[in-house]
C-alpha cells in the first residue's frame, strides 16, 4: 500500500536525521542513507505505475468504473505522494554538517601520556576519520540520486507516451490503481511485503 509506504518512509527520514544530529560519522547514518535511497528509488517506481494508470484511464474515467470526483482524489493522492518523496530526497541529498567530532579521550595529556613527536593528535585523527566517512556517504548518495533522476525520467517519458495514445487507453488497469488510495491495497509485486 503506497499510503504506508509514505509513511514508512516519513518515519525513515526522522530517524536519519536524529541520528545526523546525535551520531553524524556513524555506520548508523550510512545504514540510514542507503534505507532512504532504497525507500525512494521502490516509491518513485510505484508513483510511475500510478501515473501510468492515471493517464491511461484519465480520457475516459467512467469506462473504468471511477467518476471525475474519484479521478480527481487519485491525482491529488499521486500529486501529494509525488512531492513528499522529493522532499525527502532533498533531506538526502543535502551535505551532512562537518562536525568536529570530539576525540575518544578529551583529558589533557600528561607527563605519563608523552605523544611521539610523528603520532597524530586524537582528535586530529578523529575528524580525519569523519571526513573520510562523510566523503564516502556523499559519493555513494550522489550515485542513487542519479539513479533515481533517471527513474524519474523515465517516469516522464513514460506519461507522454501514454498522453500520445489517450484516443485508445487499455483496456486494463492497474486493480490497486482502481481501489480508493487510503484502503489497505495488496502490493502490485508478490515479492514485496
Amino acid at each position: 500500500d503506497l499510503a504506508l509506504q509514505i509513511d514508512h518512509l516519513r518515519q525513515t527520514c526522522d530517524s536519519y536525521l536524529r541520528i545526523q544530529q546525535t551520531a553524524p560519522a556513524s555506520i548508523q547514518l550510512a545504514n540510514a542513507r542507503a534505507d532512504l535511497a532504497a525507500l525512494i528509488a521502490e516509491l518513485t517506481e510505484d508513483i510511475r505505475d500510478l501515473q501510468a494508470s492515471i493517464a491511461a484511464v484519465q480520457p475516459t474515467p467512467a469506462r473504468f468504473g471511477l467518476t471525475p470526483e474519484q479521478l480527481r482524489q487519485r491525482i491529488s493522492f499521486v500529486d501529494s505522494a509525488s512531492s513528499d518523496i522529493r522532499a525527502v530526497e532533498n533531506i538526502l541529498c543535502n551535505p551532512v554538517s562537518r562536525v568536529p567530532v570530539p576525540p575518544i579521550n578529551p583529558a589533557p595529556l600528561t607527563q605519563q601520556t608523552p605523544l611521539l613527536p610523528d603520532s597524530p593528535r586524537n582528535d586530529v585523527f578523529q575528524l580525519q576519520q569523519h571526513d573520510y566517512l562523510m566523503r564516502e556517504q556523499d559519493s555513494q548518495l550522489e550515485s542513487v540520486h542519479t539513479t533515481v533522476r533517471t527513474i524519474r525520467d523515465q517516469a516522464t517519458s513514460m506519461g507522454r507516451e501514454l498522453q500520445d495514445h489517450q484516443e485508445h487507453p487499455p483496456q486494463s488497469v492497474s486493480s490497486d490503481f482502481l481501489q480508493d488510495p487510503a484502503s489497505d491495497r495488496p502490493s502490485r509485486r508478490s515479492d514485496r511485503p
